[in-house]
């Protein structure tokens, strides 16, 4: 079964908010655990008489051992604070920042050219991957759109005019991902039986549920 994008992006979410509230839960309790075993091999002596009693309701000072224990607690405690800032900083970074978010950056131009008296589309396609994981490439719901337009009669009023699809051409059939800083090219030369006024271009990549679009008009 293929995991949708979405979906496993909020497993991932999941594994690692698991993976923090374990990792705190088994420090405190281990945190607990040398305490009160410290506490049990280092009893505090008692006060030898001197002749002088303390008074009713005084405490004695804090001793050594005492101090000591409130240190390990207090190191204890800035442990585990320590990992929870860590582990917040590396969620907000990976998932809030958007660190590992696929993103492509698609360009695509053309031009009608002439050769030996009959008229052709010259189409170039790139694609640059502009992010830090690697992304694949679907080729399902992918490819260049063309769209025409022909001549119409003069009209006083200004409107956008009308496309009619031609057809899809298969994009990047040789490439089944791209690496993190990899920019790939591939040109495309199209016969044109009867030539429009103008044409559309329209450049779609699929991958897991994302889609990135590129649209130019010659």
């Amino acid at each position: 079964m293929i995991v949708p994008g979405f979906m496993r992006r909020d497993i991932i979410k999941g594994y690692v908010v698991l993976f923090l509230l374990a990792t705190v839960a088994i420090i405190v309790y281990g945190s607990v655990r040398l305490s009160a075993r410290g506490a049990q091999a280092t009893p505090t002596p008692l006060p030898e008489n001197t002749g002088t009693q303390q008074a009713s309701g005084t405490s004695a000072p804090y001793g050594l051992d005492d101090w000591d224990k409130l240190a390990s607690i207090a190191e204890h405690v800035l442990t585990v604070a320590a990992i929870l800032a860590g582990g917040f900083w590396a969620y907000y970074k990976v998932f809030k920042g958007r660190v590992y978010t696929s993103r492509l950056e698609l360009v695509v131009e053309g031009k009608v050219v002439t050769i030996n008296g009959n008229s052709y589309l010259s189409a170039n396609m790139q694609m640059e991957n502009v992010g830090l994981t690697r992304v694949e490439i679907q080729q399902r719901g992918s490819g260049l759109d063309v769209y025409a337009h022909g001549a119409a009669a003069a009209s006083t009023i200004i409107h956008a005019v009308p496309w009619t699809f031609v057809t899809t051409f298969t994009v990047f059939a040789a490439h089944e991902w791209i690496e993190p800083g990899e920019r790939i090219s591939e040109p495309l030369l199209v016969a044109l039986p009867s030539p429009q006024t103008a044409y559309k271009l329209e450049l779609i990549i699929n991958s897991r549920g994302i889609s990135w679009r590129a649209m130019t008009i010659i």
